[in-house]
């Protein structure tokens, strides 16, 4: 160590902080009896988060920088009630707490690119749940075929179906946004969780359902709960795609535009 980092390592020690040494990598024996801050069981090298302490809650931020899900349970050294908090979507929940000892234990689910807040509050106990989360049976899947028509930003028609607007003469370096419209129809049943699957996408798209805007998603999976929104019956789906800049400033380097598909309405049944 350098004679700088030196004094702020002795002055962490002076402060009461533990400081562990060992060669090019740590031993077992180095690290045994440290207490890990957050883990995930089974172990995933793509969960990233972050800890910080405000008011006397924690707050664990955990990001799947990954490219699959991320399924498994975080045990953290914080206890207490926990709850989680979706930043995305403004959303509390409470935590499914399935151990308290000798760590607070929860169950995790992170889709690609997600991110969620995981905070605890050490003035209430902690209390496991009586019954886990009923388990979604495997999802009825209802293609959305269509027909789809496509309209520019001044609403005249320009395509008919799904695939990428580069194909198209008249679109061929277009930068911007186009609209997707179609019928959705759907059998929908009480209870049941409904998600709108668009599949590949190039590169963003905003949903709207019956009127309902229903928001953006910027990276796969392009996939939205429209279990409020969906109707029994015939639904009109307005799917409004934006592409890449790089099609108008970089033509020779164009990236995929529009809306391929497939796209699917998943109907959840919880046995």
């Amino acid at each position: 160590m350098t004679g700088a980092v030196a004094e702020r390592v002795k002055a962490f020690q002076q402060s009461g902080g533990r400081v562990r040494t060992c060669g090019r990598s740590p031993s077992a024996e180095l690290v045994a009896g440290l207490d890990r801050d957050l883990a995930i069981d089974p172990p995933c090298p793509d969960l990233r988060y972050a800890h910080v302490v405000k008011h006397g809650i924690d707050f664990y931020l955990v990001v799947n920088e990954g490219e699959q899900p991320i399924r498994g349970t975080l045990a953290c050294r914080a206890r207490g009630e926990a709850e989680w908090f979706d930043p995305w979507r403004a959303e509390l929940r409470p935590a499914q707490v399935v151990g308290t000892e000798p760590t607070l234990s929860v169950a995790v689910r992170l889709e690609r690119r997600e991110s969620l807040v995981l905070a605890v509050d050490s003035a209430q106990p902690a209390v496991a749940s009586r019954a886990r989360q009923p388990t979604e049976g495997p999802p009825v899947v209802v293609p959305v075929a269509g027909p789809w028509k496509v309209f520019d930003p001044q609403g005249k028609e320009v395509a008919a179906g799904l695939g990428d607007w580069r194909r198209l003469p008249a679109l061929a370096g277009f930068a911007g946004t186009l609209r997707y419209q179609a019928t959705l129809k759907a059998s929908k049943k009480p209870g049941q969780r409904c998600h709108l699957d668009l599949g590949t996408v190039g590169d963003w798209a905003v949903v709207r359902l019956n009127g309902k805007d229903l928001g953006p998603v910027f990276w796969a999976p392009f996939a939205w709960d429209v279990t409020g929104a969906l109707q029994d019956g015939e639904n009109d789906l307005v799917v409004e795609v934006t592409n890449s800049l790089a099609n108008r400033y970089d033509p020779k380097n164009s990236r995929p535009s529009g809306l391929f598909g497939l796209v699917d309405l998943r109907l959840s049944r919880t046995p």
